[in-house]
Formats: structure tokens, C-alpha cells, sequence
């Protein structure tokens, strides 16, 4: 009875990872960021406004954990590069030229529901939590004399103390799995729900959140 219920314990065991290996997946990805800015600091009419945006990428790891045919959790881990930019110029009146590049840059881990309508296409949907890795701003300062002397001022400033170190997104997109190649593409809009700065000392405007449309190409093993 003993060696019985030893035999069907370990049947059990092997048939519950063989179910396991079966339903959860891992695999990688990587692709382009387009970062952007929102909130009254991405307004250009403000002191400094974050008007336009930072082409950057992002790479790492995906995991999916099937519960059903259409259903199933997809945690992910990546680095991902997001800020802004401001240009101001005025060299035509009085001969000065102003650029801000902002950088930041995240260790992200979304939790995504990922529900799928047809086969190999899926909705993803859920929250993103962000640690800042790296942050600076780079700052250029262009003075042709027109008005004023010429100066050219260059500051390349870290921001470790002056943002959030945390960022909470929530991120919405799809996803297509090419059939039986592993290859999958994503395209997904993530929206910042915190604010960036701690203070408004290094923008000289009001807050401002993190905005990025990513898309990917990634391969499940």
C-alpha cells in the first residue's frame, strides 16, 4: 500500500511539471522606444516645456503562465530608456539657442493580463513598475552675440536626487505570435501614473509624467 501510494505521489509530481513546462514559457525581446513627456512641463507655452520626444530601446525578458486557451498572465523584465526633449530657438530676435535632453533610463517589470481573441493574437493590459537606473539632463546654451556676447554653456547634470526613483505605469497593447516559429511582435502604449520630479528645480515648470509607445520583436523558446 505504502510503495502504492509512493508510485502514484511521484506519477502525480512528473505529470503536475509536465503541465507546468507545458503552460508557462519564457523568452526575449527587444525594440524601439518612442518616450515622451506629459503633463503641464510637456506644455511648450510653460517655463520649460518637454515638447518633443526621445527615440530610444528597450531589452530583456518575457515569461507567459497559461491558465486557458484564451487566457493567460505575461510578467516581463526589461531595461527600458524613456525622457524628453526641449528646443527653444530664438537666434533670428536676439541670438540665442537653448536644447535640454532628458534622459532616463528604467529596470521595468510589467504584469500583464494577456487575453487572446484569435489564435496567436492577444490584448495585454496591467500595471508597469519602474526603478530608475540611470537619469541626467543635458543642457546647451548657444549665444551668437547678436544681443549679448557669444557664450556656449554645456551642463550635463545627473538627476539622482531630484526624481522619483519609482515609476508606476499602466501599460495596454497586443501582441502576434507567428505560428509555430517562436517569433512574437508586440506594439504597446505605456502611461506613467507618477510623477517624474520630486521638485520643479530642474525644469523650472510643473510636473510631468513618462509616456512611451513601444514596439518589439521577441522570441519564446
Amino acid at each position: 500500500m505504502k510503495k502504492f501510494f509512493f508510485i502514484s505521489s511521484f506519477l502525480v509530481c512528473i505529470n503536475c511539471q509536465l503541465i507546468a513546462q507545458e503552460q508557462l514559457t519564457f523568452g526575449i525581446k527587444a525594440g524601439a522606444n518612442f518616450a515622451y513627456a506629459v503633463g503641464d512641463a510637456a506644455d511648450s507655452d510653460s517655463q520649460i516645456g518637454y515638447d518633443e520626444g526621445r527615440r530610444a530601446f528597450h531589452v530583456g525578458f518575457v515569461s507567459e503562465l497559461k491558465f486557458s486557451e484564451n487566457l493567460s498572465i505575461q510578467p516581463e523584465l526589461f531595461y527600458s530608456q524613456a525622457g524628453a526633449a526641449y528646443r527653444f530657438d530664438n537666434r533670428s530676435f536676439d541670438g540665442i539657442k537653448v536644447e535640454s535632453d532628458l534622459s532616463i533610463d528604467y529596470l521595468s517589470l510589467p504584469v500583464l493580463t494577456k487575453y487572446y481573441v484569435l489564435k496567436g493574437l492577444s490584448l495585454e493590459f496591467g500595471p508597469q513598475f519602474s526603478y530608475v537606473l540611470n537619469s541626467k539632463v543635458k543642457n546647451e546654451i548657444l549665444s551668437s552675440g547678436f544681443v549679448s556676447p557669444p557664450v556656449n554653456i554645456f551642463t550635463d547634470t545627473d538627476l539622482k536626487d531630484d526624481i522619483h526613483k519609482f515609476d508606476l505605469g499602466l501599460a495596454l497593447g497586443t501582441s502576434y505570435k507567428l505560428a509555430t516559429t517562436g517569433l512574437f511582435i508586440q506594439a504597446r502604449y505605456i502611461l506613467g501614473l507618477t510623477d517624474v520630479p520630486k521638485n520643479e528645480s530642474f525644469v523650472n515648470s510643473t510636473n510631468f509624467r513618462n509616456a512611451i509607445f513601444q514596439l518589439s520583436l521577441g522570441y519564446k523558446f
